[in-house]
């Protein structure tokens, strides 16, 4: 199991556990499009493209994940788009300008917005245009 798995995973799920599942309070999940990738990946060992993958990305699994790829899926070229829950979270120190419902598959038609820039006086200027 050690070969596919964390050892720490590896370890728990000897000791008999049928399933592992951890609660984060808050999680954010960036899908994006790497440019490039699939010759990369296929010029590559599995393990150094795992390797790679995980230094890039959070392991995240379930509604989340599914959310964060229809945002992704459903987005448009150059905006960053995002859902309630995050635009609960970015409101405060950013601008984000309405877009309108996206059809989530399992889930139904959600609201999403596209990050435009911080306000000001809330940190450091970072734009998303």
């Amino acid at each position: 199991m050690q070969a596919i798995l964390p050892g720490s995973i590896a370890e728990k799920l000897k000791e008999g556990p049928a399933y592992i599942a951890e609660r984060y309070d808050g999680a954010t999940v960036l899908f994006a499009d790497l440019v490039g990738f699939t010759p990369l990946a296929a010029s590559m060992e599995p393990e150094r493209v795992v390797a790679m993958l995980n230094e890039l990305f959070r392991r995240l699994w379930g509604d989340t994940v599914n959310v964060a790829a229809r945002m992704e899926s459903h987005g448009k070229p150059g905006e960053v788009q995002v859902s309630e829950s995050a635009f609960r979270e970015l409101a405060p120190d950013f601008e984000l300008e309405e877009r309108g419902m996206v059809e989530v598959k399992g889930r139904g038609p959600m609201p999403t917005w596209f990050l435009r820039t911080r306000r000001a006086g809330t940190g450091s200027a970072v734009s998303a245009e």
